[in-house]
């Protein structure tokens, strides 16, 4: 799959458009029950029956989901490949609902690269007119023109996971 989501702003939490309220975060994994009657741009019952684990993004005090990600660990590579990324399609474009959706997502699948002893390295097939948007705003490198693999990692990863997560030595679930 190609990712093909809009990064609008690298927050430590989400910001309510309307209001500039800043709004806590929790992510839970998804079961496939979740997301099954979803009607976004993608199928997210697919990732189940590929082996990735699908993540959901909300809001601390809501259950409504406002992005969802679907990873898998590569112990091999020790990476974690990124399949699908992709905000609620309440939270699309500047008359959103929240600011700070696409690149938490990313955030989350850099946290479960570091859980698993990779040091935040991850990687994911970027739709080619998304390129540099990616380079320019998550610092995303490419690394296969061909193909449009794009990854994240060193410091790039250490930055937006310190930006969500306070730091590799925190274990919190919530930001």
């Amino acid at each position: 799959m190609r990712v093909n989501i809009e990064i609008d702003s690298l927050t430590p939490c989400l910001i309510e458009r309307k209001t500039g309220k800043i709004t806590k975060t929790k992510h839970i994994i998804a079961e496939k029950k979740d997301v099954k009657n979803l009607k976004w741009n993608f199928n997210w019952t697919t990732p189940f029956d590929t082996g990735f684990t699908v993540v959901a993004l909300k809001a601390y005090d809501s259950d409504e989901i406002e992005g969802l990600i679907a990873y898998k660990v590569i112990e091999d590579s020790q990476t974690v490949l990124v399949d699908i990324v992709e905000n609620a399609p309440h939270n699309i474009g500047s008359k959103g609902k929240y600011d700070g959706v696409g690149s938490h997502l990313f955030a989350i699948a850099i946290n479960e690269s570091y859980a698993n002893g990779f040091d935040g390295h991850i990687y994911f097939v970027a739709k080619s007119n998304l390129i540099n948007y990616y380079i320019e705003k998550l610092k995303a490198q490419l690394v296969n023109p061909k193909l449009y693999t794009m990854e994240i990692s060193g410091l790039n990863s250490k930055r937006l996971h310190d930006i969500y997560f306070g730091g590799i030595d925190n274990d919190e679930n919530n930001n």
